[in-house]
């Protein structure tokens, strides 16, 4: 028989949640099954249960997975390469805008397989039990800690608008990809872009309504006015 060293098998759990997290995203949670994934990965499916004990323990594992490289990809596009390294100064908020602009662009809302893992498996986790949930949550902190590192200091603002910009974010590349039309889906596409850029703006412009009309001063009447009456 055999016998692999300790690393061999760490490097299969990787493997296989690389691998998960790409067909869950792709299929979706329950069409995308474990002897699917496993043959996908040359392997058999009684080799599954030498890694993770369920289906549910490899789901939370790919999420928190797809998480990371969410978050990862926002510190490439970010000017410093780790989580350190972010200014927190306007080219801070650049990054946001430019994390978005890619977030909420074409070939991302075509790549379902290789994109955002919470717009692929938004509705598979909040059907999900609380361990799943619980690693869903840990990576959407990790990730508004990240943004709050880029915000400039005392932009309360902004700091409180955080999880509204992400919520947009996920909520227009997800409305996106529900419609059939390209023009629909472009369009929804810039609108969110537009928004996120509003968001962003530490001082917004406020819109006139209009000029505002002066009311007329009331005029005081005389005893001359009221003897006439």
């Amino acid at each position: 028989m055999t016998r692999y060293q300790p690393e061999h098998k760490q490097q299969t759990r990787r493997r296989l949640i690389e691998s998960a997290v790409t067909a869950f995203r792709r299929d979706g949670v329950e069409s995308a099954g474990l002897k699917q994934i496993m043959q996908e990965m040359g392997l058999t499916a009684g080799g599954f249960y030498r890694h993770f004990s369920s289906k549910s323990q490899l789901v939370q594992s790919a999420v928190a997975q797809g998480l990371l490289q969410s978050l990862e990809q926002f510190r490439r596009t970010s000017a410093g390469d780790g989580p350190n390294d972010a200014r927190a100064d306007s080219d801070g908020i650049g990054s946001i805008e430019r994390f978005a602009t890619a977030y909420l662009s074409e070939p991302h809302r075509r790549s379902i397989a290789k994109g955002c893992v919470l717009a692929a498996l938004g509705a598979d986790i909040a059907r999900s039990d609380s361990e799943v949930k619980a690693a869903c949550e840990a990576g959407l902190r990790e990730m508004h800690a990240e943004l709050l590192r880029c915000l400039p200091t005392g932009s309360e603002e902004l700091r409180e608008r955080l999880w509204g910009l992400m919520a947009l974010e996920l909520g227009g590349l997800l409305l996106s990809r529900m419609v059939a039309e390209e023009e629909t889906a472009a369009e929804i596409l810039t609108s969110c872009r537009r928004a996120v850029k509003a968001m962003l703006d530490p001082q917004p412009v406020r819109r006139s309504t209009g000029p505002r009309r002066r009311k007329r001063p009331r005029e005081k009447s005389t005893k001359k006015d009221a003897a006439k009456r």
